[in-house]
């Protein structure tokens, strides 16, 4: 059977949107994210990318810009999903469409690497990705998709490799023996690169949460190794005063996990539910099979399921309440997320969590600039802040849905207006085959056996 040659090649896309230097958005009601206050009948300028001055439409001289009429709507910091996989590079636009301006992926391929190449030359239209390494593990949690650390003489190396390739931060499985992070943790130190990612088993608590470590993914991870799998009030709080006075950022990550629930309770009713759903061949395979075992479980185990989820929602809100850094994350990728789409259900998950729909957009908006590094740059909407923003009609302090479909987006110099996100949101759905998906992968296999 032949195959079109152009899945074969990462053919150019469309880039839609317009570009310009000096543009206002006026009659803006700004939700900088520094308070929770909202600035009504604000002009808001944008001069080469970055956020020039806020004035009262009043006082407002348009000379020289592109006036867009905002008509009131709220305008507050593009979002980010701080944990999420990306397998296919029309994800990335589809995230776009949604508000998302930035990813963190956390598991490197050489593929983000020429992914982010093409983003920053204009060949792909798409939300700013940061990258780790391949996920560095070991022993018997050894997938085969991550790189087996072995011995630790080779580490620095092997982590200056990475660093000169392109991948920004290091990610850390939870395999790794206590001499390995270590290792780790002190040529990462050396090259002034982040870590992030799961406690290796074998390390305490205690001396990951002093590592240096940016992030710790997954409230799963508390539940699993640090409760035994057992709602334990008691001994929960004592953790997460533990990770609070750390004062590491924490990834929970609830919509994965509330997707095995739903399975659990709702059946292939959920499952069709994603048939229609733009979700790349090789992952939609990939997404069933790892559901499968979930569909009419026992009761007792239905009941174990609930119960877990439930108490994943409460260990968000008791990180929430203790003061704990939180960051928005899906864990996109797995069991039938959808880049973009998946980061709202996440939020609305948070709220029914009980966390303030404040702190909720502060999560995947503020707290990701200050892990980043980029607080000064990034997050908020004040003057000299980079201008990546979004508008959306409704106060989403009042109702946290009001952020899942846009008015308008604007991204690295280019105003995208509805049509723009359609645009956006009709490329993402164009998902590569599955064969090219499975070719990245292999690809990946091969490279990381030998190193970066």
């Amino acid at each position: 059977m032949s195959v079109p040659a152009a899945r074969w090649a990462e053919r150019p896309l469309d880039n839609p949107g317009r570009r310009t230097d000096r543009i206002v958005f006026r009659n803006a009601s700004i939700l900088s994210m520094s308070t929770d206050s909202v600035l009504a009948r604000q002009s808001l300028f944008v001069e080469n990318g970055s956020v020039a001055r806020i004035v009262p439409d009043s006082l407002a001289d348009y000379s020289g810009f592109l006036v867009i009429d905002a008509a009131g709507s709220f305008v507050l910091p593009g979002l980010a999903d701080m944990h999420a996989h990306i397998f296919d590079r029309s994800d990335l636009p589809h995230y776009l469409s949604y508000g998302v301006t930035r990813v963190r992926n956390p598991m490197g391929l050489p593929a983000h690497l020429r992914w982010k190449r093409q983003l920053a030359n204009g060949e792909l239209t798409g939300s700013r990705m940061t990258t780790a390494t391949p996920t560095l593990n070991a022993g018997a949690d050894l997938d085969p998709f991550h790189k087996d650390l072995g011995g630790v003489a080779d580490i620095p190396g092997l982590l200056a490799g990475y660093q000169s390739s392109g991948y920004d931060f290091v990610k850390v499985y939870s395999g790794l023996s206590a001499t390995q992070f270590a290792a780790v943790m002190e040529a990462a130190r050396d090259l002034g690169m982040p870590v992030a990612g799961h406690p290796p088993i074998d390390v305490p608590i205690e001396t990951f949460l002093s590592s240096g470590a940016i992030s710790f993914e997954h409230v799963e991870e508390i539940y699993n190794n640090y409760l035994d799998r057992t709602p334990d009030d008691s001994l929960a709080q004592a953790i997460v005063r533990k990770i609070r006075d750390s004062r590491i950022a924490v990834t929970p990550t609830l919509s994965a996990y509330h997707h095995i629930r739903r399975v659990a309770e709702e059946g292939d009713e959920f499952v069709r539910e994603y048939d229609k759903k733009p979700i790349g061949g090789a992952f939609n395979f990939i997404g069933r099979l790892l559901l499968r075992g979930y569909r009419e479980p026992s009761e007792d185990r239905q009941a174990r399921i609930v119960r877990k989820d439930e108490y994943h929602k409460k260990l968000v809100r008791m990180l929430h309440e203790a003061g704990v850094p939180l960051l928005m994350g899906t864990d996109f990728g797995p069991n039938l997320t959808i880049a973009g789409e998946t980061l709202h259900d996440e939020m609305q998950l948070w709220v029914d969590a009980g966390v303030p729909a404040f702190d909720v957009v502060a999560a995947a908006t503020r707290v990701p600039g200050r892990v980043l590094g980029q607080e000064a740059r990034a997050g908020r909407i004040e003057v000299s802040q980079v201008a990546d923003f979004i508008l959306v009609r409704e106060n989403p302090l009042l109702r946290i849905g009001a952020l899942r479909n846009p008015a308008g987006v604007f991204f690295d110099g280019r105003w995208f207006d509805e049509a723009a996100l359609r645009e956006l949101r009709e490329i993402g759905e164009d998902k590569t085959a599955w064969y090219f998906t499975m070719g990245i992968l292999i690809h990946h296999v091969l490279v990381k056996s030998v190193g970066p």
